[in-house]
């Protein structure tokens, strides 16, 4: 028997599966293309340069020079650029008085002003748009769709970039690609045009040009090296319309990007750009391009900073590096200072470069369902107060005093100023000192914590402080992404559930969404938490999905195809809120729970948005789960000020085009003055600190779902009050006793926003190590305290001996069987050598067969058309499910991952899955795993539409398979009634079933249990 063998040309495979003959595919490594130019003649005889394409073998040893490559298109692109210079200097010069406030006195404006010949007067003005463009076929756009492509027509018509920013979920990818299309329509402008987006979104994009505008040509730069070489002979050979690619390709790839000049250059989710100092900024600021367009449903998320980072990017010539401390000392948390002059000045700049429409604005044109998000104040559980103690003691008493009572060298004695700005140019000040002086510093050291020596003391003992910090959150969530808090042993049982309150709430909240036949998404910002969340969903059987930043671009795109359909398999959407709170559609959820909150709250409403969107049709509820009277509790002030920030500057915005396309006058503009009332903007900022209201743990455990809704109500209403009488606001007893909505705003808003680290129910923790270790020993004796029987059949059996030996009353050392532990981490080094099959996967019959090395299928030489010459010199063997049978890319260059079909040898890519119906199974096969084939992540097993029609003819060969099914689950142990989990089952006509493999030997005292 042989040891392996290679992959068959995909011309060959693809023949014998019946999806005929395709173009063996040439690895880019053995071959170098390069670009010849030759002049030929046109139909109507001009002539014009053409690429040919050749192949030419590398000498060893020798590397060849890249060949010069003469582009006519951005050679034409490039020839335009002054012309649109021009209409921009025109646009800035006549709305100078606008930039001017943002821009210290030497600045490109005033430039533009004082020069000997400045600008003429005059720009190109706003016109309204009749009808959409001829070349969008998937459907009629809406009406502010249509508003939102004559904005950028204006924008381009007068050469300035712009933003889009509408909220999410209103449709900016279609308003994009109809805007390329009326360029090709009416300026015949065949790009190429460039869409930077996240990987996230990028198969969205290739959907939504493939639905709505299909005349054009768009290819998707997106794979390993090996892929990115084809692709770029691929786009050499092809005059594409459009390019798709994602940040992290265009950082590794941005001198080809930079070799040619682009038409219209657009960065999906632009908010990515708030940091000009990131590599994805600083790469694409320089870019050649015609005109800029961010999308971004959250322009503003933190400070004004950020905003500056976009107009940069936006006008680089305009806003230079040497304009930004304006916009940083104008509103800044840490300080406590905050500009409104400067602020409302911004909002002006942004409502001629920004259209943002918002969905409570626009229910004339489509009604989305109300979104009700309640905030649920939970107490900690016995393990994680033990945990939130301990944490909070680690500190050395030197560190703690100069933190919390401004003592040591570094306080000093002198009491800091805190300036605010007001409307009235008059500032005020605050005196403070003491230990609020030290939470500003503790403030300023986050800022400067990345600029800091890495030898420096100071630095040392922040980074300790930040650290414990993020500990204290960990410990919020579950004391298990704490590092050696987990029971050893690890098992499958009621302490996951028990060790967490939010996982407790989980438990009272899913099996009622199960019940009503609704879905669930589940954010949090912790990996380790998605594993716990992983374990629970497990332990309950919960159907589940986890979309994290190691997730595979074809498998998050299979995930979230499978959560949408109808006939789910998932009940739950387990979602890193970084990762997969852009761009993506989810509306077959109506209930979202953040199990954390992140500093940045646009990432949140940006994670909310999945489920809240065009398309959903219930209402969508939000649970926002906090640990009452602990740092996440404290962290409620900041985020709501952050929100604020976004909502003065972009909620405010007026719309200065109205429906007959004429710009509104000054005085319009002062009569119209922001569309959010004061009173709006101060309700974001009510969210207090401290405790109150506190229930124990024991009590909590015993309330319905419905009473700890109500009590959360109560605390959000305590804590509004509590809010009101800080700043001052009396009760309705009398207007003459109400502070004015400004003099609140000013007050709500002034000093400095804090996190005070070691406040826990309303006092300061020292390092006092008896208490833990009492308040351990309380646990410790409440857990002796537990039913140690359990009700079985009738009979009360002792859990310790669930699982036992027959004979046996407690475990020994020889004992063969025990309780059922936890699935660990596959580790691919450690990984155990697995068996062949004894028959050939092709034919189904035995003989001399060839074994492959990366997986248990055999194959008879014939079947995949090898000679003895081909078996003799063979040494590295991979069977033809680790490849394309299309087009022959293995795993890596297909985005991360295959779907290979458990009834014959092919395997498809994410782009050459056939067309039609097809059964999922998930990452494991029962057959597979009989000869010791473990879990694989980068493959998906199905049953591809051909062998569903083979399988539906044949009903011999169905049984056969159910018969090796069966014969495989019974070796595993695996439940044979419970087809539910791997079993397969026969789909009826255009129905398609996803059986996802995750079945486990059942725990006797875990089935009780449940």
């Amino acid at each position: 028997m042989g040891t392996g063998w290679r992959a068959v040309p995909a011309s060959d495979r693809a023949t014998r599966s019946g999806a005929g003959p395709s173009t063996p595919f040439e690895n880019p490594r053995s071959k170098r293309a390069h670009v010849e130019i030759i002049e030929a003649e046109d139909s109507e005889g001009e002539e014009r340069l053409l690429f040919k394409l050749k192949s030419k073998k590398l000498k060893t040893g020798v590397k060849e020079k890249a060949p010069v490559i003469f582009d006519p298109r951005s050679a034409g692109l490039r020839a335009q650029l002054t012309d649109i210079h021009k209409r921009r200097d025109r646009f800035v010069h006549h709305h100078r008085s606008t930039f001017l406030p943002l821009l210290p006195p030497s600045n490109y404006v005033a430039k533009l002003a004082n020069s000997a010949h400045p600008p003429p007067a005059g720009f190109h003005p706003y016109r309204l748009l009749d009808s959409q463009p001829n070349l969008i076929k998937g459907g009629e756009m809406k009406e502010y769709q249509i508003q939102g492509l004559s904005f950028m027509v204006y924008l381009w018509e007068n050469g300035m970039n712009g933003i889009l920013g509408d909220e999410m979920g209103l449709g900016k990818t279609l308003q994009t690609l109809s805007m390329i299309a009326w360029l090709k329509e009416n300026k015949d402008h065949k790009g190429p045009h460039l869409v930077v987006c996240p990987l996230s979104v990028l198969q969205n994009w290739m959907a939504e040009i493939e639905r709505w505008v299909p005349s054009l040509t768009a290819l998707r730069y997106h794979g390993g090296k090996t892929e990115r070489e084809r692709l770029k002979i691929q786009a050499r050979e092809n005059e594409y319309d459009v390019v798709v690619t994602t940040y992290e390709q265009y950082v590794a790839e941005d001198a080809w990007f930079k070799k040619r000049a682009w038409g219209a250059v657009v960065v999906d989710e632009g908010h990515r750009m708030k940091n000009e100092g990131t590599n994805i900024a600083m790469k694409l600021v320089n870019i050649t391009c015609q005109w800029r367009l961010l999308l971004t449903g959250t322009p503003l998320q933190n400070n004004l900073r950020e905003l500056w980072a976009l107009l940069h990017w936006l006008y680089p010539d305009i806003f230079t590096p040497t304009t930004s401390q304006r916009f940083h000392d104008s509103f800044d948390l840490t300080g406590g200072k905050y500009d409104t002059g400067f602020i409302d000045s911004a909002r002006k700049l942004l409502e001629i470069v920004m259209i943002r429409r918002m969905k409570q604005n626009l229910e004339h044109e489509f009604k989305v369902p109300e979104k009700e998000e309640v905030t649920i104040y939970l107490p900690l559980s016995p393990m994680q107060r033990f945990w939130y103690k301990r944490l909070l003691t680690r500190l050395d008493k030197p560190m703690l005093e100069e933190i919390l009572e401004g003592k040591g060298p570094s306080a000093g004695g002198t009491p800091l100023k805190v300036e605010v700005d007001t409307p009235a140019e008059s500032q005020t000040g605050t005196e403070v000192s003491g230990s609020r002086m030290s939470a500003i510093k503790l403030e300023a050291a986050m800022l400067a914590q990345a600029n800091a020596p890495s030898d420096s003391k100071e630095s040392g003992e922040w980074k300790k402080l930040m650290n414990l910090l993020m500990q204290l959150r960990k410990a919020c969530s579950h004391p298990y992404l704490l590092p050696g808090s987990e029971p050893d042993p690890y098992i499958l049982d009621d302490h996951i559930i028990e060790a967490s309150s939010k996982i407790q709430f989980l438990d009272k909240l899913l099996p009622t969404l199960r019940q009503e036949g609704r879905r669930c998404l589940i954010f949090t910002q912790w990996t380790r938490m998605l594993d716990v969340l992983q374990d629970y969903c497990e332990y309950r059987d919960i159907k589940f999905a986890r979309l994290d930043g190691y997730t595979s671009r074809p498998r998050r795109t299979l995930d979230i195809k499978l959560f949408q359909q109808k006939n789910s398999p998932y009940e739950v959407y387990m979602i890193s809120t970084k990762a997969g709170n852009l761009g993506i559609n989810l509306t077959a959820a109506d209930t979202v729970v953040m199990m954390d909150s992140m500093w940045n709250p646009q990432d949140d409403l940006q994670a909310i948005a999945r489920a809240h969107r065009i398309g959903q049709t219930n209402k969508v509820k939000v649970y926002r789960l906090i640990c009452q009277d602990t740092v996440e509790d404290q962290m409620l002030s900041r985020i709501r000020k952050k929100l604020y920030l976004s909502a003065k500057i972009t909620a405010s915005l007026r719309d200065l085009h109205n429906g007959n396309g004429e710009e509104n006058g000054k005085g319009d503009e002062e009569e119209q003055g922001p569309t959010m009332a004061r009173s709006d903007l101060i309700q974001i900022l009510r969210a207090g600190t401290g405790a109150m209201g506190r229930i124990e743990a024991e009590e909590w455990e015993k309330m319905s779902l419905e009473e700890i809704l109500e009590q959360s109500k109560q605390t959000e209403q305590k804590k509004d009050d509590k809010v009101k009488r800080e700043a001052g606001l009396q009760q309705e007893d009398g207007e003459e006793k109400k502070l004015s909505e400004e003099d609140e705003e000013r007050k709500l808003l002034a000093g400095v926003e804090h996190v005070r680290t070691r406040m826990f129910e309303g006092q300061h923790y020292a390092k006092t190590v008896r208490g833990i270790a009492d308040e351990w020993r309380d646990i410790q004796g409440k857990r002796t305290r537990e039913e140690r029987t359990v009700n079985i059949d009738g009979n009360m059996v002792l859990k310790e001996t669930l699982g036992n030996e027959f004979g046996e009353s407690v475990k020994t050392l020889s004992s063969q069987t025990g309780t059922r532990h936890a699935p660990k981490k596959k580790d691919g080094r450690g990984r155990k050598k697995f068996e062949h099959q004894d028959y050939c996967w092709e034919c189904k019959d035995g003989g001399f067969v060839i074994e492959c090395g990366q997986c248990p299928r055999v194959y008879h030489p014939k079947c995949i058309g090898w000679n003895k010459n081909d078996v003799k010199r063979t040494t590295n063997l991979v069977c033809p499910q680790h490849n394309c049978c299309m087009c022959a890319r293995n795993t890596t260059n297909a985005g991360g991952m295959l779907f290979r079909c458990s009834s014959c040898p092919n395997s498809f890519c994410e782009d050459c899955l056939p067309p039609g119906d097809i059964i999922g199974y998930g990452t494991e096969l029962p057959v597979l795993l009989a000869f010791g084939y473990p879990e694989v992540t980068q493959a998906y097993y199905i049953r591809c539409s051909q062998c569903i029609d083979y399988y539906s003819r044949h009903s011999e060969a169905q049984a056969a398979y159910e018969a090796e099914d069966r014969e495989a689950r019974i070796k595993l142990g695996m439940d044979l009634e419970d087809t539910s989990k791997g079993g397969f089952t026969q789909t009826s006509a255009g129905a398609t079933t996803t059986n996802l493999l995750r079945e486990k030997v059942e725990d006797p005292e875990a089935k009780v249990k449940a």
